[in-house]
């Protein structure tokens, strides 16, 4: 988290919009989930200069199964120009949201407290922004 926090403070003071935190998780857990095809270009267009966070709620899976997944993926894509990569800056937040937002010296970065996604304020969120 250090490396990652020091990381996201020099892009953060550069420009905001460099940082993509990502949720990950199953669509079924989530009420509303859908593919957004705008977002997914819109990541593609910032991909060399964004860095990606990848997180899941308190699971230790999902978010690393996803980075594994993008970056096997990009090196299939740059087997003839390794070590180029589409998304040369991916991150995981170790522990889950959950580990992070508990964290003391890590508080500034999290606004608000930590709902769960199976909270009842969080699924219903979930539902007004579907």
């Amino acid at each position: 988290p250090a490396a990652l926090q020091r990381y996201l403070c020099a892009v953060l003071a550069e420009d905001a919009d460099r940082a993509q935190f990502l949720l990950t998780h199953h669509s079924s857990g989530v009420d509303g989930a859908h593919d957004d095809d705008t977002v997914r270009r819109s990541l593609m267009a910032h991909a060399q200069n964004s860095a990606f966070i990848l997180y899941c709620d308190f699971s230790g899976e999902r978010a690393p199964r996803m980075w594994r997944h993008v970056r096997n993926l990009d090196r299939r894509d740059h087997v003839m120009d390794y070590p180029s990569l589409s998304f040369p800056h991916m991150y995981v937040l170790r522990g889950g949201y959950a580990s992070f937002a508990s964290r003391v010296d890590l508080r500034g970065w999290c606004t608000g407290p930590h709902l769960r996604v199976d909270d009842p304020g969080a699924v219903e969120l979930s539902r007004r922004c579907a």
